[in-house]
């Protein structure tokens, strides 16, 4: 039996997931943000993959294949890229990493702030911030 492939860009199957499954919106400050651009290379993906990664580490005994690298226009001056055909346990993994940090909670809006913030704040001083990044 042969496999059917279906190119689907992951950024807006992790968005269509929040939305469609969770019925979740996104607010950055109480600004209505699209959950495709949540789960963009310059979003909040580079964040869920380095999670998810860490996660593969500790399962698999190796890192998400990944790229992730500074990017001064991306909302945390990161960007991520993925192989252009990303395994079922990696999309898994980043499902997972999704849920882990936004906490959804069925058909409410998720605030971004307290997540954005503490990628900003210096390591230091980030136990003493609304979210913690959730134990791997």
């Amino acid at each position: 039996m042969s496999r059917v492939r279906i190119p689907v860009e992951l950024h807006r199957a992790l968005g269509d997931y929040f939305e469609r499954v969770w019925n979740c919106s996104f607010a950055l400050q109480g600004e209505p943000c699209a959950a495709s651009e949540i789960f963009h290379r310059n979003g909040f993906l580079p964040f869920i993959v380095e999670l998810a990664s860490r996660k593969s580490q500790r399962i698999f005994n190796r890192p998400i294949d990944a790229q992730i690298r500074p990017h001064e226009n991306a909302l945390l001056g990161k960007t991520v890229v993925l192989p252009e055909k990303t395994e079922l346990p990696v999309v898994l993994l980043l499902v997972w990493a999704a849920e882990q940090m936004f906490k959804p909670v069925p058909a409410q809006a998720i605030e971004l702030y307290p997540i954005y913030a503490y990628h900003w704040t210096p390591t230091s001083m980030r136990t003493q911030g609304a979210w913690r990044l959730p134990d791997v």
